[in-house]
């Protein structure tokens, strides 16, 4: 009987044995096939998802030009309460961080941060007097140059006397 329970123990033993080892085969990594299928389901994600994305990207970056431009009309509006008038072209939007010295009254400053440049990367153009007289602030778009369309459009605000 002992000779038995020894034989089956030595059979669970083997059988253990054989579990282990294909066990830690399986864990050992993944092949280059499957590997190379994640990849392509991958790929093929981003072919379809990206191209949408950027579609959303394009009216944000204007929409948050807008805004910018927004913020330093609010600002340049207190500038003016208290110097009594828009900085000049020259001082341009930095006007609202550091005094000129021409600004009497000047008690800013109008805007915490820097001045931020466009979402293009470009600084916002400030000129004094604008086409209609006031002033304005453009940011030319994707393209950078003045004029354009989609989203090389111009981005523009100005105020008038």
């Amino acid at each position: 009987m002992e000779l038995d329970t020894i034989s089956g123990k030595n059979q669970i033993l083997k059988t253990n044995i054989r579990y282990m080892k294909s066990f830690r085969h399986k864990l050992e990594g993944f092949t280059l096939i499957e590997l190379l299928v994640v990849l392509l389901i991958i790929g093929l994600l981003a072919g379809l998802a990206g191209p949408a994305l950027y579609q959303k990207i394009k009216p944000a970056r204007h929409s948050a030009a807008k805004a910018q431009i927004q913020n330093f009309m609010s600002a340049l509006e207190t500038y003016a309460i208290d110097v009594g008038d828009y900085p000049d072209t020259q001082d341009g939007l930095q006007a609202l961080r550091i005094k000129p010295a021409s600004a009497t009254g000047w008690l800013g400053p109008y805007i915490n941060k820097e001045i931020p440049n466009d979402p293009w990367g470009m600084p916002y153009q400030y000129r004094v007097p604008g086409r209609s007289g006031g002033y304005e602030i453009i940011s030319f778009g994707a393209d950078k140059q003045e004029g354009g369309d989609d989203d090389a459009r111009d981005v523009l605000s100005w105020r008038a006397n």
